[in-house]
């Protein structure tokens, strides 16, 4: 794990620091890589005034789209969503599966994915239960 990476075709992606590193990172955590804007804007922006907030997710999905294939993402009016149709590679969800097979080789694969907590770089909230799940789950 460590901190957010992304490739394509097996090719390093240079995702934007802050914000959309932030959103890619919250979208692939949710139930179905999905998330209402509600959602989004009340954990990513907390403290933020409800029409900075607006213009602060539109200019996050704006900069994410152009690192990562625009398709990847999905959004509507009312939530924004990973395209799962798509190949997806998560070390978090490799991790979560090896780690609960019956097989020894794979739940050893499945450790040797967790080399730091989850995105260091994030330091908002909404990030620190799902570091002490992944810790959790290491620990056991």
């Amino acid at each position: 794990m460590g901190a957010c990476r992304a490739a394509q075709d097996g090719e390093p992606i240079e995702l934007p620091a802050g914000q959309p590193r932030a959103l890619l990172t919250f979208l692939l955590l949710q139930p179905g890589c999905t998330a209402l804007r509600s959602v989004i804007a009340e954990q990513l922006w907390p403290d933020a005034a409800p029409d900075r907030v607006r213009r602060h997710l539109t200019d996050t999905l704006y900069r994410l789209r152009r690192a990562l294939h625009p398709a990847l993402l999905i959004a509507d009016a009312e939530q924004i969503a990973l395209d799962l149709t798509q190949q997806w590679w998560v070390d978090v969800w490799e991790f979560l599966h090896a780690t609960r097979s019956p097989d020894a080789a794979e739940r050893a694969r499945g450790l040797a994915l967790y080399t730091a907590d989850l995105a260091p770089e994030l330091t908002d909230a909404w990030i620190l239960p799902h570091r002490a799940r992944l810790q959790s789950h290491f620990i056991q």
